[in-house]
């Protein structure tokens, strides 16, 4: 997943992760460091100047499995979304 903001100064570099079953730590863990290595995909060069902001997206944790931060990547839930969503 690709995105620009709004205000034209960050590029959302995202991943979606889905499973049956929360996350644990260890799944956590595994999924942020594969979208922490993997490189960038070819990008216009209008990007080359924003800011990155890798974004990994899950269902959920299982019990307290909240990564820390980690190599940059943010781990955002479905959770999360919706208290972003104005219904939320």
């Amino acid at each position: 997943m690709i995105s620009e903001s709004i205000d034209g100064e960050r590029l959302l570099l995202g991943e979606v992760k889905w499973s049956a079953k929360p996350f644990d730590r260890r799944a956590l863990a595994q999924a942020i460091g594969e979208l922490a290595a993997r490189p960038a995909p070819p990008l216009a060069p209008r990007y080359a100047s924003l800011s990155v902001v890798r974004t990994l997206f899950v269902p959920e944790f299982a019990g307290r499995a909240v990564p820390e931060p980690h190599e940059g990547v943010r781990v955002v839930t479905l959770a999360d979304l919706f208290a972003l969503s104005p219904d939320g």
